[in-house]
């Protein structure tokens, strides 16, 4: 329901949602999508598929840095689990919980 007109199934385009303004959030589409593509290349890498195993855990890194941003920008009660699974990533990574699979 729209708050503004009351209407049910109306929806209010011109107030500005938190995090991305009046306008589409285009940091936030920049973000997403450079977390899907490294991501998906450490998947290649640890599979060894068209990638070689050993950058795959820098990538898992940079992968669960960028979605532990992106879903901090967007912060809500649904994105604290994503929050709990980018730091644990990076901290079986960091640890060396995660260790490289013998080639």
């Amino acid at each position: 329901m729209c708050l503004r007109s009351g209407k049910p199934g109306s929806f209010d385009t011109d107030s500005p949602s938190p995090a991305s303004g009046p306008g589409p959030n285009l940091l936030g589409i920049a973000l997403g999508g450079a977390t899907a593509i490294v991501s998906v290349l450490a998947a290649l890498g640890v599979l060894d598929i068209w990638l070689s195993p050993t950058p795959w855990r820098g990538l898992a890194v940079a992968g669960a840095v960028l979605s532990l941003v992106l879903m901090i920008g967007f912060l809500g009660p649904t994105k604290l689990l994503p929050i709990a699974l980018n730091l644990a990533v990076v901290a079986a990574i960091w640890t060396g919980w995660a260790p490289v699979r013998p080639g």
